[in-house]
C-alpha cells in the first residue's frame, strides 16, 4: 500500500498576541514531529502585514504559503481559508487532509500517522475530540485543532470547511458539521480525548492523545467562550489564563508539557517514586510537612489529627510508630537513645513491609514518624524506591519545645537533634533531596516553600488548603536570633546550605505556583454565591479542581 498524500491545513490570523510567535512554534513543531512521508504543509495568512509570515513558511520545500488579498474580505476568518486551503490540497492530490491550528502542535512523533492509521482501520474521520463544553453548547466533536479526514469522505458527503450545521438553538464551531453527519451515519470516529493528568483551563492549554496540544484562543485577542460571556471578569482571567500558558509554552515548552502529562520534573510522583517519607527530628516540622503534604494529594492513612502537643495532630500511624519503637527497644536503644546498630528479626521486617504495602494501595502516599531515620534501609526496601523530603529546625527551637513537653535540659535535646540530623544529612549526602527549614514567622513563605517542594515532586498542591492548614500557632517554641550551639553548628551549617523550598525566580517551578496562587484567589474571590451562577460557575468549578476541590 502506498503512503498517500497528506495535506496539513494551517490557518494563521487575527491578532497574535506573543511576537508572532505562534505560527513559527506550530510550524517548527510539524516538521519536527511528522515522519509521514508524502505531506505538505497548506499556509493561509490573515496577516498580510506581517512580514514575518512569509519568512517562517519559506523554510522548507514542503510548504505552500496563500496570502489574503489586501482588500479582500472574509465571511469567517477561520473557515473560509480552510475551505481554499482544502481545495487548493485536493487539487494537488491529497488523499488526506488535516486541518490545524495555529494554536496547536504536534508533540509526539507519529501523530499523522497515528490519524492516518485510524482512518484506515475503518474510522470515518480522527483527530482531537472535543467534549469539555456543557451540553448546551454543543454536543462531543472532533475539534479544527487538529482534525483529519479523507479526500474521498468529504467529497462523497458534500462536506465544506466554510459551512456550519446540525441544531442551530446549539452553537457551533469549525467543523463540527463533519461529526454531525458521521454521527448521523453511525460512522466511526478515531478519537483523541484530552489526556491532561493537570488541567488548568477547560479549554485552554489542552493536550488531546498525548499527541496534539492546543493553547486555545491564542491566536485571538477576544478570549469569550460560549459557556461564561456574561462577566468580563471572567474574560479579563481567560485571557491572563491564556498569556500566562502562553509564557510556559514559549519559553519552558518541555517543563510545560511534562507538568500537563503529568511527568518529568515538575511532573506527577513517577511509579517508582510514589511513596514519600518525611524525614527529620522531633518536634522539628515533621508533622506540619505531612500535613501539608496531605493537602498536596499525599495519601496519610488514618493518622492522628489531634494531639496535646500538636495544634493540628501529629500525622503519625498508631501502627506503625509502635512497631517502629519495638524495633529500636530490641536494638537496645528508644526513640530518644538511637542505637548505633538496628539488625531487624524477619518478624518485624515483614511487618514494615506488610505497612508500606498497606500505603502503597493508594497512591502517591506518606509516611511520617522521626524514628524511620534509624530504620530506612528496610523502609526504602519496602516502599519500592521512595522520595524523602526533610525538615528541620532550630536546635533552641527544638530545645524548648522537648523541655515544654518532657522537661528535659537542653543538653540532652541538643544531643538527640544531633544524633537524628547526622542520619539525615549523611542519607542526603548520599543522594540529594528537598530539605525545608520548619519556621513559622512567615506563614505565607512557608507555604509557599513547601508548595514549591511539592510542584518538584509532581504533586498537585491545594494552595487554599495550605493556608488554612498552616499558622504560625503552630510553632510553639519561636526563636529570635538565639545562637547555635557549638556541638550542632556544622550539621545546622549544612542544612541551611542545602535547603529548598521556594522556587528560584524566574523558573517554571516560581512561575506556575505564581500562577496556581493567581487562579486560587480568583476563585475565592467569586466564590459560589450570587455573583458567579451558572455559567460562570463551570469556570470556576475547573480552577477549584486544579487544586483538589
Amino acid at each position: 500500500m502506498t503512503a498517500g498524500r497528506a495535506a496539513i491545513l494551517v490557518v494563521n490570523g487575527g491578532a497574535d498576541p506573543v511576537e508572532g510567535r505562534w505560527l513559527d512554534l506550530c510550524m517548527t513543531s510539524i516538521r519536527k514531529f511528522t515522519k509521514w512521508p508524502d505531506h505538505r504543509v497548506y499556509v493561509w495568512n490573515n496577516n498580510v502585514d506581517d512580514e514575518a509570515v512569509e519568512e517562517i513558511a519559506g523554510r522548507a520545500d514542503d510548504t505552500e504559503l496563500i496570502q489574503a488579498g489586501p482588500e479582500e474580505t472574509l465571511t469567517h476568518p477561520h473557515a473560509d481559508p480552510l475551505q481554499r486551503l482544502y481545495e487548493r490540497a485536493r487539487d494537488d492530490g491529497a488523499e488526506f487532509v488535516v486541518a490545524f491550528d495555529s494554536d496547536a502542535l504536534p508533540i509526539a512523533t507519529g501523530w499523522l500517522t497515528d490519524l492516518i492509521e485510524a482512518v484506515r482501520g475503518g474510522a470515518a474521520m480522527a483527530g482531537a475530540w472535543r467534549d469539555e463544553l456543557p451540553a448546551d453548547v454543543r454536543p462531543p466533536y472532533l475539534h479544527a485543532s487538529c482534525l483529519l479526514a479523507p479526500v474521498s469522505f468529504i467529497e462523497v458527503n458534500g462536506l465544506r470547511f466554510d459551512y456550519f450545521s446540525g441544531d442551530q438553538s446549539i452553537r457551533q464551531d469549525t467543523l463540527s458539521s463533519f461529526t454531525d453527519l458521521a454521527t448521523a451515519k453511525g460512522l466511526s470516529i478515531g478519537k483523541w480525548r484530552r489526556s491532561n493528568r493537570h488541567d488548568l483551563h477547560r479549554l485552554m492549554g489542552g493536550i488531546y492523545g498525548d499527541m496534539v496540544y492546543h493553547h486555545g484562543a491564542g491566536s485571538r485577542d477576544n478570549v469569550r467562550f460560549w459557556d461564561d460571556a456574561h462577566l468580563e471578569a471572567i474574560h479579563e482571567e481567560n485571557t491572563a489564563i491564556r498569556d500566562d500558558l502562553a509564557r510556559f509554552l514559549l519559553t519552558d515548552r518541555e517543563a510545560y508539557l511534562d507538568w500537563l502529562r503529568g511527568r518529568g520534573s515538575v511532573g506527577a510522583v513517577a511509579a517508582e517514586d510514589r511513596f514519600v517519607f518525611v524525614l527529620g527530628m522531633h518536634r522539628s516540622g515533621t508533622s506540619c510537612l505531612a500535613g501539608c503534604l496531605e493537602r498536596c494529594g499525599v495519601h496519610l492513612g488514618d493518622v492522628s489529627r489531634q494531639d496535646p502537643f500538636n495544634a493540628k495532630g501529629n500525622h503519625e500511624l498508631r501502627d506503625v510508630v509502635r512497631l517502629n519503637e519495638e524495633i529500636l527497644v530490641a536494638a537496645g536503644g528508644a526513640w530518644d537513645d538511637l542505637p548505633g546498630e538496628v539488625a531487624l528479626g524477619d518478624e518485624h521486617r515483614e511487618a514494615i513491609f506488610e505497612s508500606a504495602g498497606q500505603l502503597l494501595a493508594r497512591v502517591p502516599c506518606g509516611l511520617k514518624d522521626p524514628r524511620v531515620l534509624s530504620l530506612i534501609e528496610t523502609w526504602r526496601e519496602a516502599a519500592r524506591r521512595p522520595t524523602f523530603l526533610g525538615t528541620f529546625r532550630h536546635p533552641v527551637a527544638v530545645a524548648r519545645s522537648l523541655a515544654r513537653r518532657n522537661e528535659w535540659p537542653a543538653e540532652k535535646s541538643y544531643a538527640l537533634w544531633k544524633s537524628y540530623n547526622e542520619l539525615l544529612v549523611a542519607l542526603h549526602r548520599e543522594a540529594p533531596f528537598p530539605i525545608a527549614a520548619f519556621d513559622l514567622s512567615d506563614p505565607e513563605d512557608y507555604v509557599a516553600r513547601v508548595a514549591g517542594v511539592a510542584l518538584s515532586l509532581g504533586l498537585k498542591p491545594d494552595l487554599g488548603a495550605l493556608h488554612d492548614f498552616v499558622s504560625s500557632g503552630l510553632d510553639h517554641a519561636p526563636i529570635g536570633d538565639e545562637d547555635v550551639p557549638a556541638e550542632c553548628r556544622e550539621l545546622w551549617d549544612y542544612l541551611v546550605s542545602n535547603s529548598r523550598g521556594l522556587p528560584v525566580d524566574g523558573s517554571f517551578e516560581a512561575g506556575l505556583l505564581t500562577f496556581l496562587e493567581d487562579r486560587r484567589r480568583f476563585a475565592e474571590e467569586w466564590g459560589e454565591g450570587p455573583t458567579a451562577p451558572g455559567l460562570a460557575s463551570r469556570f470556576l468549578g475547573r480552577l477549584r479542581r486544579v487544586f483538589g476541590k
